[in-house]
C-alpha cells in the first residue's frame, strides 16, 4: 500500500488540538501518522480483515488498493466537512487573498522606483532556499525562472493570484441600473441568467448531510462488489438487536471506526440507504 501522503500544515484548527487526543483520520491528513501505509496506521491486518467479510478467495493486493483509494476519499470529505464553513464566510476570506495579492502586484511595480531594488531582490530569489518542508530548496526560483525575468513572472504570478481568488468569489448579482441602461430591455434576460448561475454555484457549496460517510461508500462500493459475494446492502433490520445484520455494513465500519472512532454504525446503515435511494431516483 502506498506510503501516507505528506500534506501542508493546516493553518486553521479544530478541537484536535494534540495529537494524543486527534482521531486518526486527522492525523492522516496532516501526515502526522506513523509511516508505513494506511495499512500499518489502521492497526496491520485491516486488509486480511476486511477480507475476511468477503468470504470468498481476495486478491488482498487489489483490495488494499481499493481500500486506499476510499480511505483517501473519506480524508478529503471529512476534512471538508469538519471545516465547512458558509459562503459568505468563504467569500469573505477570498476576498482578502484577492486584495492581498494585488497588493503584492503593486508593491514589486513599485520597486522599479528604487534603482537596484529589484535587482537586489530578484538576487536572493535565485540564491534563496525554501522554508517549506517537503519542498525543493530552489522552489521559488525555478518556479519563477532566470533573471531577467523573475520579477516579471512573481508580478504576473500575483495577478493571476488576484484574478483567480477574484473569479472564485460566488457573489449574488445586483441590479445595476448603468448596464441596465446600457443594455436595454436585454439586461433583465442578462440579470436572469447570472443569478441562476449564481444559485448553481451556491448549492454546490453545500455538503450533504453524512458527507464523509457517503463519498467513503460511493468509492468503496465498486471494490466491494469487485471482491465480495455479499450485496452492498443495509442489510434486514433486526427488532432483536435493535440493528441490521449485513457484511458490508459491517466491513465498513470496522474501517471507519478506525478513523473516526465517535462514528455509530447507523451512520453506515443510512448512507447505504441513501445511496440506493439516489440509485432508484436516477
Amino acid at each position: 500500500m502506498r506510503c501516507l501522503a505528506i500534506r501542508g500544515t493546516m493553518s486553521k484548527t479544530s478541537d484536535h488540538e494534540s495529537n494524543a487526543t486527534a482521531p486518526l483520520w486527522y492525523l492522516l491528513y496532516r501526515g502526522d501518522a506513523p509511516r508505513g501505509g494506511y495499512s500499518t496506521a489502521l492497526g496491520g491486518e485491516i486488509t486480511a480483515k476486511l477480507a475476511s467479510f468477503c468470504s470468498e478467495p481476495t486478491d488482498e493486493k487489489r483490495l488494499e488498493a481499493g481500500l486506499a483509494t476510499a480511505i483517501d476519499t473519506f480524508l478529503s470529505a471529512k476534512y471538508d466537512e469538519e471545516f465547512h464553513q458558509s459562503e459568505k464566510a468563504e467569500n469573505a476570506a477570498l476576498g482578502k487573498v484577492a486584495r492581498s495579492a494585488q497588493e503584492l502586484h503593486l508593491a514589486l511595480l513599485d520597486l522599479y522606483e528604487f534603482g537596484r531594488a529589484s535587482d537586489k531582490l530578484e538576487i536572493e530569489i535565485q540564491k534563496f532556499d525554501s522554508l517549506s518542508e517537503g519542498s525543493s530548496p530552489k522552489v521559488l526560483s525555478s518556479l519563477l525562472g532566470e533573471k531577467p525575468h523573475t520579477l516579471a513572472m512573481l508580478q504576473n504570478l500575483a495577478t493571476d493570484i488576484a484574478v483567480a481568488a477574484e473569479d472564485a468569489i460566488n457573489r449574488k448579482p445586483k441590479h445595476d441600473p448603468d448596464h441596465a441602461a446600457l443594455w436595454g430591455p436585454d439586461y433583465a434576460d442578462e440579470l436572469a441568467q447570472e443569478t441562476e448561475s449564481w444559485r448553481k454555484r451556491s448549492a454546490t457549496h453545500k455538503l450533504r448531510s453524512n458527507h464523509a460517510v457517503l463519498a467513503f461508500l460511493e468509492a468503496f462500493k465498486p471494490v466491494w462488489e469487485e471482491h465480495s459475494e455479499h450485496p452492498f446492502t443495509e442489510g434486514m433490520y433486526f427488532t432483536e438487536a435493535r440493528s441490521t445484520a449485513s457484511h458490508a455494513v459491517d466491513a465498513v465500519h470496522m474501517v471507519l471506526k478506525k478513523l473516526d472512532p465517535a462514528l455509530p454504525r447507523s451512520a453506515i446503515v443510512s448512507g447505504i440507504k441513501n445511496l440506493r435511494a439516489q440509485k432508484l431516483g436516477a
